[in-house]
């Protein structure tokens, strides 16, 4: 969608502001496509926008069948099913045209999100984006143990009972 005409330097101000909201976690990575936004001007001069993001779970992974915390260099990759189940997700991608106008391709540096994302890639046309701010926790000194190792050095634990156990 083109973005209207601006109608007074009041409107340029806040989108300006916007676009400066929106751009700091990849200012240094990726410039935020202007392209991406819907931006309405309204009769009060006030900005209507509208951004769709599209989240996509990695596949089936090694580490949660092997039972491995990992989440940055210990992770082991997408098991045989989760490549599978990559590249059936990338075929319906393409015969549905749901990203079609994609504009960027955002992944972890976990192992297992890159290989997704790398199967979704080529039908988007772009590279796929690592970027560490994609990271859902970190480990710590438990990167890499089994969950039974974890819980003979530290005690079982379950991050959703205990979310702010260190």
């Amino acid at each position: 969608t083109q973005a209207p005409e601006p109608p007074n330097a009041e409107w340029r101000s806040r989108l300006c502001t916007l676009r400066a909201a929106l751009a700091p976690p990849y200012s240094n990575r990726v410039e935020f496509p202007f392209q991406a936004l819907s931006i309405i001007a309204t009769p009060d001069s006030s900005i209507i926008i509208s951004i769709r993001i599209i989240l996509i779970r990695h596949a089936e992974s090694r580490h949660s069948i092997e039972k491995i915390i990992a989440v940055r260099s210990a992770c082991p990759g997408l098991t045989e099913r989760g490549f599978a189940q990559a590249n059936t997700l990338a075929q319906r991608l393409q015969a549905t045209g749901e990203l079609d106008g994609a504009s960027h391709l955002l992944c972890s540096p976990a192992l297992r999100a890159r290989q997704t994302a790398e199967a979704i890639a080529p039908i988007l046309g772009l590279p796929s984006c690592i970027d560490d701010q994609l990271i859902e926790q970190d480990t710590g000194d438990a990167e890499g143990q089994t969950q039974a190792e974890y819980d003979a050095l530290y005690g079982s634990f379950i991050p959703h009972r205990e979310p702010t156990r260190p």
